[in-house]
Formats: C-alpha cells, sequence, structure tokens
C-alpha cells in the first residue's frame, strides 16, 4: 500500500520467505508505510526490514523560489523543502534506518542534483557501508544506497 500527502513517507520491506523458499515460489513482501513523524511504530516493532526506501524532500530553501510554477504549486512547500542545503532530513532517515533494517540490509533514498556526496558521508557516518550512487536517466546522481553491516 502506498500513502500519499504526508511530510515524508517511508517504505519498510521485509522477505517473509527465506532464500531457498525464494527459489520454490514468488517472491512476496510485506509493506509498512509510516513518515517522519510518526515512526515510534516502525522503531519499536519487532520485525526488523530489509530495505528502507524514501524520497524526502531534497530542495534547498534558496531554490526554492526559482523552481517552475507547477512544482512550487504542485505540492505544499513542506513536502519539498529540506532546509538551507536541501539536506535536513537525510540524517533522521539513516538514523531511523539503522535502527529499522535486519544486518546485510539496505537503505535507498532519492537525492537532488550534486547532494549524492553529502548524502553519502551522511550514511558513512550512520554507519553504513557499501555506499554507492545510481543516476537517473540523464545521468545525474539521483539515488544513494546503502548497506547495514552484518553485526
Amino acid at each position: 500500500s502506498a500513502v500519499s500527502g504526508k511530510l515524508l513517507d517511508f517504505f519498510f520491506f521485509f522477505k517473509q520467505k527465506t532464500a531457498y523458499e525464494l527459489k520454490e515460489c514468488d517472491w512476496s513482501s510485506d509493506v509498512c508505510s509510516s513518515d517522519l513523524s510518526d515512526l515510534g511504530d516502525a522503531i519499536s516493532a519487532p520485525q526488523r526490514f530489509d530495505l528502507v526506501v524514501s524520497n524526502p524532500p531534497y530542495i534547498p530553501e534558496s531554490e526554492f523560489e526559482s523552481l517552475p510554477a507547477e512544482v512550487q504549486n504542485g505540492d505544499p512547500a513542506i513536502a519539498l523543502i529540506a532546509g538551507p542545503k536541501g539536506t535536513d532530513f537525510y540524517g533522521p532517515i539513516a538514523r531511523i534506518a539503522m535502527k529499522t533494517l535486519r544486518p546485510n540490509g539496505s537503505i535507498m533514498v532519492e537525492v537532488g542534483r550534486g547532494m549524492d556526496g553529502e548524502v553519502s558521508e551522511i550514511f558513512d557516518r550512520a554507519g553504513f557501508c557499501t555506499i554507492r550512487t545510481v543516476p537517473d536517466l540523464g545521468g545525474t546522481s539521483r539515488v544513494v544506497i546503502g548497506r547495514k553491516a552484518v553485526a
């Protein structure tokens, strides 16, 4: 299920089948959706997740007014702007993901143009390893991925 209209959506995926079972049948997953303001249930839940995906706000305050009108008017500003550099949400996201991911689980976040280096450093400081970026179709680094080390 997907939830829209929240400040910041998080999606947690966890496998219900072992790797051996996945060879024998279709893979399935459960999805838990939350936002940054009400993650208490997900963090305190007994299950842990294999994947955390987030598309947080990442527009710097200084760039908002220069965006096309359809972007400015398409979503509330609070869903787009993320502080002076556009990176305000990545630290909290990384810390929450570290608490909710299983060992060897991954985090994937969308980033704005030129933010991949700083977000990679945030992930590194949070304890993630094997950090890499994935470009969009235009060649701009658009997704940062990190893995939680096996304890």
